[in-house]
């Protein structure tokens, strides 16, 4: 037979530093969605008073907390380094484009100085290139 989950949430092993209290921890990570180094950051805030490791848990939680901070650092140089990837795509394409047309290269720095290109064929309307 299944414990239901009243019995579950009765139960803890390993001590009672959560058992006291309104709502468990894994309550907490469910309601928030939390990924194990969030989870295991707030398990070690709740719990450093009641433990008897005050400053260990601390530390344990600024370890779990460095470690998403150091994350989310990583994915934001990814994204530039895409981005500039891709910008530099783009100036490529430009520079390709430059090469076949019939601009002049002093036609070109000028375009270039004024941050504007578009194509002849691109005269046809008003729409802005985005570039």
């Amino acid at each position: 037979m299944k414990d239901s989950y009243e019995d579950v949430m009765s139960k803890q092993y390993g001590g009672s530093h959560y058992k006291g209290h309104k709502i468990q921890p894994w309550e907490i990570w469910e309601a928030y969605d939390m990924n194990g180094w969030e989870a295991s950051a707030l398990k070690y805030l709740l719990r450093h008073k009641y433990k008897g490791d005050f400053i260990g848990d601390l530390m344990k939680a600024k370890h779990n907390i460095e470690y998403l901070i150091a994350r989310e650092e990583r994915k934001q140089r990814v994204q530039n380094q895409t981005s500039e990837g891709q910008s530099a795509k783009v100036i490529e394409n430009i520079v390709r484009e430059l090469r076949s047309s019939e601009i002049s290269p002093a036609e070109a720095s000028e375009i270039a100085s004024k941050g504007i290109w578009r194509r002849t064929s691109d005269y046809d309307d008003d729409a802005p290139l985005g570039i």
